[in-house]
């Protein structure tokens, strides 16, 4: 695990990787960063993703990185921009096709490929090799900012997705915790073993509220082989008999085994803070039922 100087160094060197890129790189009328001319010229580059001032510590740690830069490359200075969240739908598309977009922004993961095919991102495959710590990073995840041999940005975070399930209830349940499920039937089956445990027991949870669900269900989907549009990017793909599949199978664990009971609307961190290991009065003692998997 990396230390906190270990991640603001690599967070620091990513910026600058971004930077001098943004820098050299512009749209064919407007240069992306104001300079006067030279590979020591005078650069100013904006930085989107800011952390607000309601964030203090994040928003300290952000300000010491820019001095650091800024002291290493006295050439560069840095116009922070304070954003939450760090991408507005509402305006990012606008702002790309105005041109007001920060030099170094952040964008979603689903977006980044249809950003680099409509030419609004810089090529900066020429400083990646500078950032040491890039081979630190997955390889499926840094394969989303290529195209072809060239690379047009770099993860800030990465977000995995997976089941948590309790070694303990597993066990009271007549479970192996060694071996969890592994298909959704054997989470189904798993779940009705849980909930047998009697009451205050459900065998599986899982998010809906705070639009959480439609995340699950695309991940469920793409767990099953499927897609939620279609290769071309031009029609739904989830309509159909795999997408029917998740949310069958959600159903009847609702309504036919009732693994999933009657509470529902969980949002994050609802279900994570009451994976309790039995009976209530241990760990988390809410009054919500326990959960023995949930799907996060």
């Amino acid at each position: 695990m990396r230390t906190t100087s270990q991640r603001r160094a690599l967070s620091l060197l990513l910026v600058a990787g971004l930077g001098l890129a943004a820098a050299s790189c512009g749209s064919d009328n407007k240069p992306a960063a104001q300079s006067s001319g030279g590979a020591d010229a005078k650069v100013t580059i904006t930085v989107g993703c800011e952390p607000p001032k309601s964030n203090p510590k994040e928003r300290t740690a952000w300000e010491d990185d820019v001095k650091t830069f800024q002291g290493l490359h006295p050439n560069i200075t840095i116009v922070s921009k304070d954003a939450f969240p760090c991408i507005n739908p509402d305006t990012f598309q606008a702002k790309l096709a105005g041109g007001t977009q920060e030099d170094v922004f952040y964008v979603y993961y689903t977006d980044v490929q249809k950003i680099i095919k409509a030419k609004q991102a810089a090529d900066i495959s020429q400083y990646v090799g500078s950032v040491k710590e890039v081979n630190d990073l997955r390889k499926d995840v840094m394969s989303t900012f290529k195209d072809g041999d060239k690379t047009y940005g770099l993860p800030r975070n990465n977000y995995n997705m997976g089941l948590v399930y309790n070694r303990k209830l597993f066990t009271q349940a007549g479970l192996n915790p060694d071996a969890p499920p592994k298909t959704w039937a054997e989470v189904q089956e798993a779940a009705k073993k849980i909930a047998a445990l009697g009451a205050g027991y459900t065998g599986y949870g899982e998010y809906s509220a705070s639009n959480t669900g439609g995340w699950h269900f695309t991940a469920e989907l793409y767990g099953l082989g499927g897609q939620m549009v279609s290769a071309d990017g031009k029609k739904a793909a989830f309509n159909n008999d795999t997408g029917k599949q998740v949310l069958q199978t959600l159903y009847n664990m609702r309504w036919t085994d009732q693994t999933l009971g009657a509470t529902q609307g969980y949002k994050w961190p609802d279900l994570m803070t009451n994976m309790v290991a039995g009976k209530e009065g241990e760990e988390e003692p809410e009054a919500r039922p326990e959960h023995g998997a949930e799907g996060k």
